[in-house]
């Protein structure tokens, strides 16, 4: 025998992705429509006809206008809020344009350049006199993040190769020493806890222009450097910093870069 249940009530109940409270309402970024019927039957959005982009569905449509008088109870304190809740970001938003424009992010930190082309660049954008200074008096910095930008964006390879020895390598060994990933991370958060990085500061700090993140080497030659200075072992059981493991990884990843279309290939051991 077939039984059919027909269920006239179920508790309605949106399930918020954010938290983010204004005056009391939760403003934050999406939600998910949750209805729960007796005998613990649960149905999402999709038997009201709701969908991702909130179309305004036949379904919808037709639950909307039977609460009509719920929504319409509310409708004003929502909007009210709302409107002040837009006004305060307006506000906001201005306030950060006069201290930094939003420009400064594409025109400027994105795409190092000499520092004088960087100093007209900001006199354009910025009418705070404090960013400009901060310019002007930074002349040293920005050609040195010039300076970098131009040997690590010489070719794809050489671009991979400097992320590797200032983030990536970091995952990579993070289960030896605990460190936490960002720019330049493999060298300033790990310097001081592995004694043999800060012996050869000039091989492995980005700040250095000897540094191996700017020197793409061919596998026996970085192992030989790795050797020398006591942080990668050819032999099998040796504990050491590096291993053939990530050196295989490493390589055939270069492989890929260097000789992409073409039927070269490095044997890698």
């Amino acid at each position: 025998m077939q039984s059919v249940t027909h269920f006239h009530s179920c508790v309605f109940e949106l399930k918020r992705r954010g938290t983010q409270l204004v005056e009391g309402f939760p403003l934050g970024s999406g939600f998910d429509v949750q209805l729960t019927y007796a005998c613990k039957v649960q149905l999402d959005g999709d038997i009201l006809g709701l969908n991702d982009d909130f179309d305004l569905s036949p379904q919808l449509a037709k639950f909307l206008h039977m609460n009509q008088h719920l929504i319409n109870n509310q409708i004003e304190v929502v909007e009210s809020a709302l409107w002040r809740y837009r006004r305060t970001a307006r506000k906001e938003a201005q306030k950060k344009r006069k201290t930094l424009s939003y420009g400064f992010t594409t025109e400027v930190w994105n795409w190092p350049a000499p520092p004088g082309e960087v100093a007209k660049t900001v006199g354009g954008l910025e009418r705070d006199l404090r960013v400009r200074h901060v310019i002007l008096e930074r002349e040293d910095t920005l050609l040195a993040a010039k300076e970098r930008m131009d040997a690590v964006g010489r070719s794809e390879v050489a671009t991979w190769w400097y992320l590797i020895w200032v983030r990536h390598l970091l995952s990579i060994i993070s289960a030896c020493i605990h460190t936490h990933a960002s720019q330049d991370d493999f060298w300033r958060q790990n310097h001081y806890t592995y004694s043999r990085l800060e012996r050869y500061a000039s091989d492995f700090d980005p700040h250095h222009s000897t540094s191996i993140a700017y020197r793409p080497l061919p596998r026996p030659a970085l192992e030989a450097f790795l050797i020398q200075r006591g942080l990668f072992s050819s032999v099998k059981g040796k504990i050491a910093l590096l291993h053939h493991g990530f050196l295989n990884k490493m390589y055939f990843r270069l492989n890929q870069i260097a000789f992409h279309g073409t039927e070269k290939v490095t044997v890698t051991s």
